[in-house]
């Protein structure tokens, strides 16, 4: 994922965003195949001008950003090849054979979380009957949790004889689905789950650090890709990094951790605590949570697949 988001592309400046949330509420936009076509000319090879890729605004398109309007020249076309190498060197944009490929599924993976909800909302922004009228679907989740639900500590799930484990929580077997699945809206709906886990922890962080002269520190807030999403202290002033993994299932819920993650829990040891929180639903008593502490790869009461997997508790 891309920490410093580019916002001002061509040799004229000629597509500007104002910030991060506008640039991926355009880019939303840009990948709706009814608002934009993007194409790639080779124009060199007829002899005229240089190769070029151009983003036409389509008849079915809803009202833009301004961004994007303020860019648009004759035939609706957005030139700025700049911002489509971007595009193809960060964000799952790929160009085969001059044809250029928007895989939805793909380019959310490459968005931080926090502006999955907006890309979401300039993706789905569709023409209405009126010119200055737009029609939005707008995503929801399952909203309802509460932040002033208490946060309980509890033990890690004891380890159970091999026939005796449960089917975890959350995981379902394959079979053919019933309906078609909308993977933007369980992917919205992951973001939202996990935001609010991390922003629990934070606080239960904050709590326990007042008058001690520590803060904790949301780093995920500010750079995702450290390995950890929270920096605390223990009471005495040792540093804690705190992986946060959240799930309205229960305590046995697999969780996924990336090779980044993994191996920072190498690396800091005994400094590195995954914060596993479960029974985040609504209208619950309380959420719970238990720790993990150490290099999760040596720690016994778990099993990782692999690299960029999906972690069990024994």
């Amino acid at each position: 994922m891309v920490n410093n988001i580019k916002l001002v592309f061509g040799k004229k400046k000629q597509l500007k965003f104002v910030d991060e949330s506008d640039f991926y509420k355009s880019l939303g936009m840009v990948c709706n195949p009814d608002t934009f076509t993007i194409t790639y000319e080779p124009n060199k090879r007829t002899g005229s001008y240089a190769d070029a890729y151009r983003i036409r605004k389509l008849s079915t398109a809803g009202t833009l950003t301004s961004s994007l309007e303020n860019a648009i020249r004759t035939q609706g076309r957005i030139n700025c090849n700049e911002y489509i190498e971007y595009l193809i060197d960060n964000f799952a944009v790929v160009e085969h054979n001059g044809d250029i490929l928007l895989n939805i599924s793909e380019i959310t993976k490459s968005i931080p979380d926090r502006y999955l909800s907006v890309f979401m909302e300039g993706y789905k922004h569709l023409k209405n009957e009126t010119a200055d009228a737009a029609k939005v679907i707008t995503y929801t989740v399952e909203a309802g949790l509460n932040l002033s639900c208490d946060l309980k500590l509890e033990s890690v799930p004891k380890k159970l004889e091999k026939e005796k484990q449960p089917e975890p929580e959350g995981v379902t077997k394959i079979t053919k689905p019933k309906k078609k699945i909308d993977y933007l809206v369980q992917q919205l709906r992951n973001a939202y789950i996990g935001d609010f886990g991390e922003e629990k922890v934070f606080m239960l962080e904050k709590a326990k650090l007042a008058g001690t002269g520590f803060e904790p520190i949301w780093k995920s807030k500010i750079d995702d890709s450290l390995g950890y999403d929270i920096l605390s202290y223990t009471e005495s002033g040792e540093k804690m990094y705190i992986e946060v993994k959240s799930t309205p299932y229960g305590p046995r819920t697999p969780f996924f951790m990336s090779s980044n993650e993994i191996s920072k829990s190498k690396e800091l040891k005994d400094n590195y605590y995954v914060y596993r929180v479960y029974n985040l639903k609504k209208n619950a008593e309380s959420y719970k949570y238990f720790v993990l502490k150490g290099d999760v790869s040596t720690n016994d009461r778990l099993f990782i697949e692999s690299l960029d997997s999906m972690v069990h508790i024994k």
